[in-house]
Formats: C-alpha cells, sequence, structure tokens
C-alpha cells in the first residue's frame, strides 16, 4: 500500500512538472494599446493581460470573427501565479476584477486635419464568472482584435514573470511604455517624453502637480521596475521656463536578469 501511495505521489509530481506555468506566457498588444489609456485597476489589469497571453497574436484577424475565438478562461491559480497571492486570496480579487471589467475602455488619440480625436474601445463584450469552481471566462470585443491579434510589426510584448507580483499599477504600464519605444531589448534607449503624454499614458490623475508625479508615480514605479525585471533607468526632468515640460528616460533591459528569470 505505501508504495502504491509513492508511486501516485510521483505520478502527480511529474504530472505537476510538466504543467507549463502561465507565467511563461506572453503578452502581444499594439504598441497603439501599450501606449494607450487603458482604464484599468491593478486587479483588472492581471485578469485581463492574463486573457491577453491565451490570444495567439500571431494569427489573422479572420480567425476571430467567432464569439467562442475571443473567449478565453483565467482561473484563480493562474491569477495568483501572476499576482503572487495565495489562492485562497485570489478567490476574492478575481471576483473584484470582475465587477467592473465590462465598463474598461482602451482609450486613444488620433491627429486628424480636423484636430485631434479620441477612440474609445470597450475590453470585453461578456463575461462569466464561475461561482465555487474558481475561474472567469470573458470575450474579447471584435473591435479591440486588431490590437491583439494579427501583430507581426509595431507592437510590444513581454512575458507574465516580467509583472509577476507588482504591487504598483504605474510600474507595468511605463514597463509596457518603455517595452513599445525599444528597438532593441538590450541596447541603451534615450527618449524624451513630454509630461502631457506621460500623463495620458500612464493615467496619472490630473490632480497630480510635478511633485506628485515623481514621488507617487516615477520613483516608485522605477523602482520596482528595476528590483523585479531587471532594468537599467535613469531619468531626468527637463523644463520650460519655470515648469518641467518632459522627462528624459535612458535606459535598457539587462540580459542577465531574463537568464536567472529562466
Amino acid at each position: 500500500m505505501a508504495e502504491e501511495e509513492n508511486l501516485s505521489l510521483a505520478e502527480i509530481i511529474d504530472i505537476k512538472e510538466v504543467i507549463p506555468s502561465v507565467l511563461n506566457n506572453q503578452v502581444s498588444i499594439s504598441n497603439m494599446a501599450a501606449r494607450a489609456a487603458q482604464g484599468f485597476g491593478l486587479r483588472e489589469k492581471r485578469l485581463v493581460m492574463i486573457g491577453v497571453s491565451k490570444i495567439n497574436s500571431k494569427k489573422p484577424l479572420s480567425s476571430f470573427n467567432t464569439v467562442q475565438s475571443r473567449t478565453v478562461r483565467v482561473t484563480a491559480q493562474e491569477y495568483a501565479e501572476v499576482g503572487n497571492v495565495s489562492i485562497d486570496c485570489s478567490y476574492g480579487e478575481l471576483k473584484d476584477a470582475c465587477e467592473n471589467l465590462f465598463n474598461r475602455y482602451l482609450r486613444y488619440k488620433v491627429t486628424t486635419p480636423r484636430g485631434i480625436k479620441e477612440r474609445k474601445l470597450r475590453w470585453i463584450e461578456d463575461q462569466t464568472y464561475h461561482h465555487g469552481l474558481g475561474y472567469v471566462e470573458f470575450t474579447f470585443a471584435q473591435t479591440v482584435m486588431p490590437h491583439l491579434a494579427d501583430l507581426f510589426k509595431l507592437f510590444t510584448k513581454y512575458k507574465l514573470s516580467q509583472v509577476e507580483g507588482l504591487r504598483n499599477l504605474f510600474t507595468w504600464r511605463l514597463l509596457e511604455l518603455l517595452t513599445s519605444m525599444t528597438n532593441d531589448e538590450y541596447v541603451e534607449e534615450k527618449i524624451d517624453i513630454p509630461l502631457d503624454t506621460l500623463r495620458y499614458e500612464l493615467e496619472i490623475p490630473d490632480s497630480y502637480k510635478y511633485a506628485n508625479i515623481r514621488e507617487r508615480v516615477l520613483e516608485p514605479a522605477i523602482n520596482e521596475l528595476i528590483k523585479k525585471d531587471g532594468w537599467e533607468i535613469s531619468w531626468t526632468p527637463k523644463k520650460k521656463g519655470r515648469a518641467v515640460a518632459s522627462i528624459h528616460f535612458t535606459y535598457r533591459k539587462t540580459a542577465q536578469s531574463d537568464l536567472f528569470r529562466d
């Protein structure tokens, strides 16, 4: 009996070892979506990006014409892995993330000959939370699919392992923003981002003055990226007159951090 029990345990261990972690999944979104206002809280961001990681970004848009093809399932276990929270905690957070997901929009601005226009796209068109079963299913809206599929150029990609356990939504958004502007992730990049652009793309509250942005957004987000995802980042405010007009970033992703993660 003991040998049979040990054998069963060994078989279970073997099974667990071949089950891939959701942290290995890659998130791929258009550069426009990476730089757009996304409307999420941190829990909603985790949930939706786990879902995005289950979309095959190389498939043509015509592959996603049906509701079934755009529907994904996210489990409490997967949420717990990405959030680095206990499985018990993940049930509550997963349910909480579902509450307002239907009313979250992707917003971006487009310059036209007649001025700037802002477009809003609903992220999902329906959702089902399965009480007692520990998972949620939701369907991406067809209008948002051009930002998630048929991506061969001008897109941003990263692994869910890079955002594992992040506690600051601004960190996640800054990772997407800088990655979307990177030509080679291991080569040093230098960019200037106007402060107004940074406000819009990171969804910084209008009430924040520059001192608030420095203390509540940039410093904690950059420190978390350096600590948790191996970035090298330096930044300098650039003034126009007396006011800060833009932020100059010098940054690169280190290859060594990816070696340790893998």
